[in-house]
């Protein structure tokens, strides 16, 4: 006899700019013996729930960071000024980007259930200020987690030791959302989370505009042309997906299994 076991999995939705929204959704795609299930349910538990955790750096009246706090929302973007690329020196003890004009968006996912599972970070990033043909011609750019450190030990040497959450990332097409087109981005941690903890690397870490941007009245320029956006409406939305881990031989054959889209906003498209 066969039992289909209920994924919970966690759209836990967040967005730069505007207020922060959360959507939930329970998706079934697999079946076990009822055997299995048992053990299964004894133990690990019968659910997967995931929420984004999402940060940002308190810095003090010098501008050194000093810590950690939750992200809050309604982020002025500026042109960014210096590099926000590691040159050997330019980062703090976060290994976050110290060039102003650089907006921490820091994004890790939390297991909150007992179940082991894997988890992807998927993000929709504006179609008109991210050209993904040639970055050197975008408006927008976002930094890759993978020199974040949560315990605030960064260093050259101790970046080169540390251990990692693997975490893979690739293009996946456009969509609308809220009726602006909008690049998608998944970030697959490849490894499983365990239940209460939270991963160690970030999806992503920040954004800024390039230094080439030109803000004319609040609007933003490229090569002199108008993007159709202006440097306080840019928003960023960001969805945690999570499937347990139990039986499953890596994350894709989890994902596979579980069939989740990698649009979790497409039920919004126009």
């Amino acid at each position: 006899m066969w039992k289909k076991i209920e994924k919970v999995v966690s759209l836990c939705c967040a967005a730069l700019l505007v207020v922060v929204t959360t959507v939930s959704g329970t998706l079934a795609y697999e079946n076990l013996s009822a055997q299995e299930w048992a053990d299964q349910a004894e133990q690990n538990g019968q659910t997967v729930t995931v929420q984004l955790v999402q940060q940002q750096r308190i810095f003090n009246d010098t501008g050194a960071t000093v810590g950690l706090a939750p992200f809050e929302n309604g982020k002025m973007l500026v042109p960014l000024v210096a590099s926000a690329q590691y040159d050997g020196s330019n980062f703090d003890q976060y290994g976050m980007p110290e060039a102003d004009g650089y907006v921490d968006q820091i994004i890790r996912v939390k297991n909150v259930g007992t179940v082991d599972a894997y988890v992807r970070v998927i993000v929709a990033v504006p179609a008109a200020l991210d050209d993904t043909n040639d970055a050197g011609h975008n408006a927008l750019h976002w930094n890759l987690g993978n020199r974040f450190m949560p315990d605030g030990n960064f260093s050259s040497t101790n970046f080169e030791n540390a251990a990692f959450d693997d975490v893979s990332w690739k293009y996946s097409g456009t969509t609308m959302v809220d009726g602006v087109q909008c690049n998608l981005y998944i970030f697959t941690y490849t490894k499983p989370l365990a239940g209460g903890t939270i991963t160690d690397a970030a999806a992503f870490t920040g954004f800024y505009l390039d230094k080439d941007v030109n803000v004319v009245d609040g609007h933003i320029l490229l090569d002199g042309v108008d993007t159709g956006f202006t440097n306080d409406n840019i928003v960023i939305h960001v969805a945690a997906q999570a499937v347990q881990a139990y039986e499953f031989e890596n994350v894709e054959a989890a994902f596979s299994a579980a069939a989740l889209p990698d649009n979790p906003w497409l039920e919004t498209d126009n």
